[in-house]
């Protein structure tokens, strides 16, 4: 290391720090800072994290990460924990190794009164949130050794983490495209996800905000995308946001000692942790206040910060991170915030979702009822559906029809598929959707649409019952055929009970 120029060290950078800071750490690295708190070291190219060295003392190298070039750097940035990072002649692994100089108590211990430093012990994090190798933290000397069988750390609760396995895209006929099972416009909304994720990855501003009807999908689109590029993915319900600090902490109570206690919240589990994902905050314009809305604005701006004042910290929007936010916005819905323009400023891109043909929407309802059923409805009762829909939606502004204002959806659709795909007759399978999401005052215009799509079945004609012929004495006669003998009625009524195989001829002749 005697080539490395004077440098400070992570704990120097975090504690000199008066702002949010982001820097050249020699020729190949890049560090970032969280005043008073913490400094983290990256690579550039990718955005991976080689170390995180805290004011309190713990600090985090990820071994995998680690090369002949970047290593004289890692052991400067750890300089004042009482650790380096060497390579092993023999194995051609990294470790760490004990440095000579005694080390700093407030940066290897949490305690006020550090005791002598054990040997480092190895935590590994939970393997489906490493896309790489296990990052190995050097815990405080206070703490418990770890067992030779390294501690799993829990997930991120809510966190879905995706494989390494990318899917293809494919046609889905007329310029869309399939994206593991969500058909998106190929030319439209991919690129633009793909444009946001590629400067994510390069640490500039990447924000996207979803916007159009409700019911087209607009969370499981970003879902989509991510697991099929092999991204984890995170919701975030904005609707159970009703305060500042609803993004960043919780309060939970303890069952057994009944106190409570505040701890991160998903949110910001996943900006601490730093590693690449997506976000996606679903129903943005349904947080409960503007103040708690506006709270995001210094995070997804160029600054991505965002204080934390019951913490007395600030979380920052870590490189590899995007945001999505989804929301629905126009009249009928009610409870919801606009989104002003300041908040619209802080998203890089916009998508706006629609409807689809109704042939793609149509060959959706087919697939999606087949998922876990022998098999789904046919093709005649999904074209039914989707010319019932689109019926709808042409007329859904029409307030004398349609005076709730709601429109069958795509997801409205899907509902009814799954239930006919399970036995059920069509039309009671409509309205006992219908029925939940429209209000009684639509039900005589969506009659006619029913009714034209899936016409009722004419009701059965009971058989009538045949009743006695009745013979008036002096007019009429009858003869039985085979019988070669006429018959007068006698009487003032009489009952024919002649037997089928011999036919009874009426007439009008007086005897």
């Amino acid at each position: 290391m005697a080539n490395i120029g004077p440098m400070p060290s992570g704990k120097e950078l975090a504690e000199k720090a008066t702002r949010l800071r982001t820097g050249s750490y020699g020729p190949h690295l890049t560090y970032s800072t969280i005043p008073g708190e913490s400094a983290t070291l990256r690579i550039p190219a990718s955005g991976d994290v080689l170390a995180i060295v805290r004011v309190a003392g713990r600090f985090e190298v990820d071994l995998s990460e680690v090369s002949e070039i970047t290593v004289p750097y890692v052991s400067k940035f750890l300089r004042g924990t009482g650790y380096e990072v060497l390579k092993n002649w023999r194995t051609g692994e990294y470790r760490f190794k004990r440095t000579a100089a005694k080390a700093n108590g407030s940066a290897v211990a949490t305690t006020a009164n550090p005791v002598a430093a054990k040997a480092p012990t190895a935590t590994v994090a939970h393997a489906a949130s490493q896309p790489k190798a296990a990052t190995i933290t050097i815990a405080p000397a206070t703490e418990p050794s770890a067992p030779a069988s390294a501690t799993i750390i829990d997930p991120i609760a809510g966190m879905i983490y995706a494989s390494s396995t990318r899917t293809k895209d494919k046609s889905a006929g007329r310029g869309w495209t399939l994206v593991n099972g969500h058909i998106v416009a190929s030319n439209d909304d991919v690129e633009t996800l793909e444009r946001a994720w590629s400067l994510r990855t390069k640490g500039k501003p990447g924000t996207v905000l979803l916007t159009g009807p409700s019911g087209t999908a607009k969370s499981e689109l970003v879902q989509a995308w991510a697991e099929s590029r092999g991204i984890d993915f995170l919701k975030v319900d904005c609707g159970a946001v009703k305060s500042v600090d609803d993004w960043s902490i919780h309060l939970v109570q303890d069952p057994q000692t009944k106190v409570w206690a505040r701890h991160w919240s998903p949110f910001a589990q996943a900006l601490r942790a730093g590693k690449p994902c997506v976000i996606n905050l679903d129903e943005l314009s349904r947080t409960e206040t503007a103040g708690a809305l506006n709270a995001l604005l210094g995070l997804l701006d160029r600054s991505g910060t965002l204080l934390v004042s019951e913490m007395n910290t600030v979380l920052s929007m870590p490189d590899g991170i995007m945001v999505v936010a989804t929301a629905n916005i126009g009249p009928e819905f009610v409870g919801t915030l606009p989104i002003d323009g300041a908040v619209r400023s802080r998203f890089t891109y916009g998508v706006r979702t629609t409807f689809l043909p109704e042939e793609q929407e149509a060959k959706l309802l087919m697939s999606r009822s087949g998922q876990d059923r022998v098999a789904g409805i046919s093709r005649e009762t999904a074209d039914a559906l989707v010319r019932m829909a689109a019926q709808q939606r042409i007329q859904r502004d029409d307030a004398e029809h349609f005076p709730s204002g709601n429109v069958i959806n795509t997801r409205t659709l899907l509902g009814i598929a799954e239930s006919i795909a399970d036995g059920r007759e069509a039309r009671s399978a409509i309205w006992s959707v219908l029925k939940g999401q429209f209000d009684p005052g639509d039900d005589k215009a969506l009659t006619v649409l029913v009714d034209t799509q899936f016409p009722k079945r004419p009701e059965p004609v009971a058989p009538v019952k045949p009743t006695p012929a009745s013979i008036t004495v002096g007019q009429h006669w009858f003869h039985g055929s085979g019988t070669g003998c006429e018959f007068v009625a006698t009487g003032t009524y009489m009952q024919c009970g002649m037997p089928l195989a011999s036919p009874i001829h009426f007439g009008n002749k007086t005897p």
